[in-house]
C-alpha cells in the first residue's frame, strides 16, 4: 500500500515536470521581469469552511503573503479563530512552494505544501499539480495528493481533485467587476473513510479596485458536501452559507 502511494506521488511530480517541458522551446512564455512580485491579502469570513468541511462557526481572519520570481512562488497562509461561539480551534498555517510555466493557451503549476494545524496539533503534507486554461470560464483542474501520519490524511494517502470555473463581468466603464466562480471536487479519504464523496462551492462577489495596489473583494459563498463527505456515518457535513470580505495588496 505504501509503495502505491509513493508511486502516485512520483507520478504526479513526473507529470508536472514532463508537462512543463513539452515543446517548451516553441510555446513557453518566458518572464523578462527581474523583480520579485509580492502580494498579500487579509480576509474576514463569517465562518470557516474548507473542502466541504465546517472548520469553525466563529468568524475567522485569514491572511496570506506570496512572493513570485520568474514563475517560482512561495506562499505563507494562515487562519485565526476570532470568536468563542464554539469550542473548535481552527487555527492553522500553510506553507507552499511551487513553479508555474505559462504557455500560449495554458499554464501548469506543480508544487508542494506543508500544513501546520496548530489548533489541532496535527500536520499534513501535499503535492499538487494544476492545469489552467485561457478558455471561456477559465477552466482549471487541480489534483492534491496528501501523505504522512496526519488526521487529514487518515494516516495514509489522500486524493483531492478539483475542477473549477470562473468569470468576471465588467461593471460599466469602471474597473470594478462582478465575479462568479465555483468548483466541484472529488474527495478520496481526506477526513473521510470512504472515497466516493466530494464537495462543491459557489461564489458570488465583487472586485472593487480602490487604488492601483489595493483591491476590496466582498463575497458570498455556498458550500455543498455530497457522498461520503455528507454521509452521517462518515464526514457528516451539511451545506453551509457564509460571507466575507478580502483586502488584496500588490507591491
Amino acid at each position: 500500500m505504501k509503495k502505491s502511494r509513493v508511486y502516485l506521488l512520483v507520478l504526479m511530480l513526473v507529470f508536472g515536470v514532463f508537462s512543463l517541458n513539452v515543446k517548451a522551446q516553441d510555446y513557453l512564455i518566458t518572464e523578462d521581469n527581474e523583480d520579485i512580485s509580492i502580494s498579500a491579502s487579509v480576509t474576514f469570513n463569517s465562518q470557516f469552511v474548507s473542502r466541504g468541511f465546517l472548520r469553525d462557526t466563529d468568524p475567522v481572519m485569514q491572511t496570506g503573503v506570496s512572493g513570485v520570481y520568474k514563475g517560482f512562488n512561495v506562499t505563507v497562509w494562515g487562519s485565526n479563530d476570532m470568536g468563542s461561539r464554539d469550542s473548535r480551534n481552527s487555527n492553522r498555517v500553510f506553507y507552499m512552494a511551487d513553479y508555474t510555466a505559462k504557455f500560449q493557451d495554458i499554464s501548469i503549476t506543480t508544487g508542494i505544501g506543508y500544513y501546520d494545524y496548530t489548533g489541532a496539533s496535527d500536520r499534513g503534507k501535499e503535492a499538487y499539480t494544476s492545469i489552467k486554461t485561457n478558455l471561456f470560464l477559465s477552466p482549471a483542474l487541480t489534483v492534491f495528493y496528501g501523505w504522512g501520519d496526519s488526521a487529514a490524511n487518515n494516516n495514509g494517502g489522500t486524493l483531492y481533485s478539483v475542477l473549477s470555473l470562473g468569470h468576471s463581468i465588467p461593471l460599466g466603464d469602471s474597473p470594478a467587476t462582478f465575479d462568479l466562480s465555483g468548483y466541484i471536487a472529488h474527495n478520496r479519504k481526506y477526513y473521510t473513510i470512504g472515497d466516493s464523496g466530494g464537495d462543491a462551492l459557489l461564489t458570488l462577489g465583487l472586485t472593487l479596485p480602490l487604488t492601483e495596489n489595493l483591491t476590496v473583494k466582498p463575497h458570498a459563498n455556498y458550500a455543498i458536501p455530497f457522498g461520503d463527505v455528507a454521509d452521517s456515518d462518515d464526514g457528516n457535513q451539511d451545506s453551509e452559507f457564509y460571507g466575507g470580505i478580502t483586502l488584496a495588496f500588490n507591491f
